[in-house]
């Protein structure tokens, strides 16, 4: 899709489903930015705390909206970040209402 283009989506649902892909996609940047050479402290950690956010908040709360954490099943994974919940052990959480942290996707700030 040429820059500057937005996917249109059938529903919220299909919505959500693209936004699971994306966090996945956002997720491996910031592993590539972070590996790839020195980085200043503050960028680290602004870097680290965005790649956190996005699998430990974002992509659950996408996941849920688009179905697919329950389609996982609950209690199955590994108990990452203190074995909260299902899937891939990030919580059925902020019970929908977005990741509860960052404000963009209908959290709270």
């Amino acid at each position: 899709m040429p820059a500057g283009e937005v996917t249109r989506y059938g529903s919220v649902r299909e919505a959500c489903a693209g936004a699971v892909e994306f966090e996945a996609k956002n997720v491996a940047l910031y592993d590539r930015l972070l590996a790839a050479g020195p980085l200043p402290q503050d960028v680290k950690r602004a870097f680290d705390h965005n790649r956190r956010s996005s699998i430990d908040h974002h992509k659950p709360a996408f996941e849920r909206c688009a179905g697919a954490a329950a389609s996982r099943g609950a209690g199955r994974g590994d108990g990452h970040r203190a074995g909260r919940g299902a899937g891939y052990g990030h919580g059925q959480g902020h019970g929908g209402r977005g990741c509860g942290h960052c404000g963009h996707c209908g959290g709270q700030s």
